[in-house]
């Protein structure tokens, strides 16, 4: 069976008004006075309303096909109820018919899959619905896609005052667990390894300061042990990324991030608080001499790469108004709307910076040469020791090489 679904435009504005009046006509024309009926169809339906809906952004219809044929529609609509404080972040089935001919051929749960992968796409968090109490055949199937009855509300139909009992769907995302390495990445570092956690479900508000202002003392003393040199760039720690960082393309004066936060060592600028998962990290970063990041994974669109850039990958660093695209043949972490950390570990994009609103996050320690191998294992194991302490929450431990 061939089924497509297709956006609903504008030129659509007619086929869309006789699909409406067709399908709400078939579903309660026999349940309700025609004179409350007409008075429905002629307010919902007609050519300036649908016009209106169309032109809202926040809205979209969508046409069903089967075998070419129009056989139905769904209306979706970003919006929450107000008095359902559960739907914050939700998608709303408005409206979801298909036509009499083509019912009991599976396109009702074409449809709501359909919508289902709009509120993943989207990152919602809840879908819902509202179906009349009146109309135990629509209230079973919706139950049987794993809406679950939550509320109710009452409206007009024509005169007549009817209730619809509201409905709602958990979306469970499927997160990314990983970061996808490309070819290219590996023939430029064979040996390289990756040190990811994922953690999933935490509270990153740090209602007290204290732990982290001395997580963040104490790692900043510890850090003295990579700074023996009287010149800062022979230390080894430092030189050794400084020679990673001439075998790819890169903004002049890019350097490692564990160099950035050592030379803030040498001028006693000790780091204050940003978030608990931001000063998890930093603290692990001083404390073994390995660069550390981390995204917001809610923030990520598809999946995570790392590899060389094409160039003129979008980058919105911290605070910046215009872009600062990535250089042909950089080191770059992205996704589809362009590149999230630069130069490796140089600089990251602040549309996927942890904040304290950050629930799902992927952390990241890079091991390019094997004599930083043993240093970032323990660093990662540390990190997700700090975790589960300081924020409750277990975390996946992942190690990524090229076997």
């Amino acid at each position: 069976m061939n089924i497509i679904i297709s956006p609903v435009t504008m030129q659509d504005i007619n086929v869309l008004q006789d699909l409406s009046i067709e399908t709400f006509s078939e579903t309660f024309g026999q349940q309700n006075p025609p004179e409350d009926l007409e008075l429905y169809l002629e307010k919902a339906f007609n050519p300036q309303q649908l016009t209106k809906e169309i032109m809202d952004s926040n809205t979209n219809f969508y046409f069903i096909f089967q075998e070419a044929l129009l056989a139905g529609y769904i209306k979706l609509k970003n919006a929450s109820l107000p008095e359902h404080s559960f739907l914050g972040k939700a998608l709303e089935v408005e409206r979801i018919y298909v036509r009499k001919a083509y019912q009991h051929l599976g396109l009702g749960k074409h449809l709501l899959d359909f919508a289902s992968e709009e509120a993943q796409r989207t990152h919602k968090e809840y879908l819902w619905l509202s179906v009349w109490e009146h109309n135990p055949t629509a209230y079973g199937f919706y139950k049987s896609q794993g809406y679950v009855e939550c509320g109710s509300r009452h409206f007009h139909l024509g005169t007549l005052a009817q209730t619809d009992l509201i409905m709602k769907k958990e979306i469970r995302r499927t997160i990314m667990q990983t970061v996808t390495v490309d070819k290219n990445f590996w023939e430029l570092f064979p040996e390289a390894q990756l040190y990811t956690l994922v953690v999933n479900n935490m509270n990153n508000h740090a209602h007290d300061l204290a732990p982290y202002q001395d997580l963040l003392k104490e790692a900043f003393k510890a850090s003295e042990k990579f700074l023996v040199e009287d010149d800062f760039k022979e230390n080894f720690v430092i030189s050794e990324w400084r020679d990673i960082f001439t075998q790819f393309k890169k903004k002049k004066g890019a350097r490692s991030s564990i160099e950035a936060l050592l030379k803030r060592v040498t001028q006693g600028k000790e780091l204050a608080p940003i978030n608990p998962l931001v000063d998890i990290y930093n603290s692990i970063s001083l404390r073994y001499g390995v660069p550390c990041g981390g995204e917001d994974l809610d923030k990520i669109n598809g999946d995570l790469h790392l590899g060389l850039a094409k160039g003129g990958e979008d980058f919105y660093p911290l605070g910046a108004q215009k872009s600062e695209p990535a250089l042909p043949q950089e080191i770059i972490y992205y996704d589809l709307d362009g590149a999230i950390c630069r130069s490796l570990n140089w600089r990251e994009a602040q549309r996927t910076m942890l904040t304290e609103e950050t629930t799902n996050a992927i952390l990241v320690i890079e091991a390019v040469t094997p004599s930083q191998q043993e240093r970032s294992l323990e660093a990662i194991q540390e990190l997700q020791a700090k975790i589960k302490d300081m924020l409750g929450v277990e975390s996946e431990l992942q190690i990524i090489s090229n076997t």
